[in-house]
């Protein structure tokens, strides 16, 4: 078990660690056979001597594990953890470091068998000594954290987008839905797309176009956009002061909120979104390393099991925009709970959208796409009624 060290006191030492960063690799050492989980790999890790600070700790043991002198301004704080395995427990301070190139490492023979630059989507093919790949992924995340401190919607920063690679139809395929059709028959329309994509005003100006009252219009923000509620809360935990665990609490409880939205929405309804966005923004999160595997995961078998229940749209209609439209448009309205988004945060959402958006329609879905870059929402409405009065709302 690993988590936070808050204020145990049962731990029998304090220990340190370093994952050291290249690009898209990081340093692994493979234990000797008469250590302590024996041909095992590793980060650079030690105990933490009588009267050492942590810092002076982690550097000491860097350079008798690898010989790989580093100051103090080298080294980032990840975290404190707790960490208890079956014969002992102790504290533990992680750190991390970047290299621009792969430095020369000259490991400690009586310590370790080997060394070797890893990427880092292939360090389940090794084993591992226990936690290890929990404490890569903390780093991933304050790797994460700290290209997001310089990314900003109000400057012209260059963006950077430090991705998981991600399969989405593999991931799917490994969490099907239930062998469910709901016998409920419902004729609606939902939208689907980034923030800022002109989904809310294309639908409302499509809504009020339709020449009969018998319709309705489903929008509910509300959880999100108003002051003290749980989801802004959960939301401003993560993206401002960057607590990552919320944004699973938030993709989970909204998954639930757009499910009921969507299941109790009326005949003849246009819905503003529904779980079909839950799942882009789980998906950008996750690979911005924001949410772990086994979040992500567990996420997406709750998304298999509500969309099972949830009867098929007679339409997804997909908005979508360049980036830097998105940017702007996010600036110019100047939403408060908006003024936390980065541009690697936009960037990664245009992508998802893009990514579930071809599976929705892999997976037989009616899906319209439209291009409102020069967001010609007269234009778009027209060419939508002609869709919707011939096929849909029956």
């Amino acid at each position: 078990m690993i988590k936070r060290y808050t204020d145990q006191k049962d731990v029998l030492f304090a220990a340190v660690g370093c994952v050291c960063f290249s690009g898209n690799m990081i340093l692994v050492l493979k234990r000797n056979i008469d250590k302590s989980y024996p041909d095992h790999w590793g980060i650079p890790t030690g105990k933490v001597e009588i009267g050492e600070t942590l810092i002076k700790a982690i550097i000491r043991e860097l350079f008798e594990e690898t010989k790989l002198v580093l100051s103090e301004e080298r080294l980032t704080v990840v975290d404190d953890y707790y960490v208890s395995n079956d014969d002992m427990a102790f504290s533990y301070a992680l750190f991390y470091t970047e290299f621009e190139i792969n430095p020369n490492v000259s490991i400690d023979i009586t310590e370790h068998s080997q060394h070797q630059w890893l990427e880092i989507s292939q360090i389940d093919s090794l084993k591992l000594v226990p936690h290890v790949k929990e404490t890569v992924q903390y780093a991933i995340q304050r790797r994460a954290l700290k290209l997001s401190s310089q990314l900003n919607l109000f400057t012209n920063r260059p963006d950077v987008l430090m991705t998981n690679v991600v399969d989405l139809m593999k991931y799917m395929k490994d969490y099907p839905p239930l062998e469910f059709n709901s016998p409920e028959m419902k004729s609606w329309i939902v939208t689907f797309g980034s923030p800022g994509s002109g989904k809310t005003t294309t639908l409302k100006s499509l809504f009020n176009s339709i020449p009969n009252s018998k319709y309705s219009l489903i929008s509910d923000n509300s959880k999100i956009l108003k002051k003290n509620t749980r989801l802004k809360r959960y939301f401003i935990e993560a993206m401002k002061n960057r607590k990552f665990i919320y944004f699973f609490y938030f993709q989970m409880e909204i998954l639930a909120d757009k499910y009921i939205q969507s299941l109790s929405a009326p005949q003849n309804a246009l819905v503003d979104e529904t779980i079909f966005s839950t799942l882009a923004y789980s998906l950008a999160l996750f690979r911005l390393n924001w949410l772990t595997q086994d979040q992500f995961e567990t996420f997406l078998y709750n998304y298999q099991i509500y969309s099972s229940y949830l009867p098929k749209p007679d339409f997804v209609l997909f908005f979508y925009c360049r980036k830097n439209s998105l940017v702007k448009r996010i600036a110019e309205r100047n939403r408060k709970i908006e003024k936390y988004f980065t541009i690697e945060y936009i960037e990664a959402l245009n992508y998802a959208f893009q990514d579930v958006g071809n599976y929705l329609e892999g997976i037989g879905h009616k899906v319209i796409y439209i291009d409102t870059e020069e967001l010609r929402t007269t234009s778009i409405v027209s060419d939508l009624l002609s869709n919707i009065l011939k096929d849909g709302f029956k």
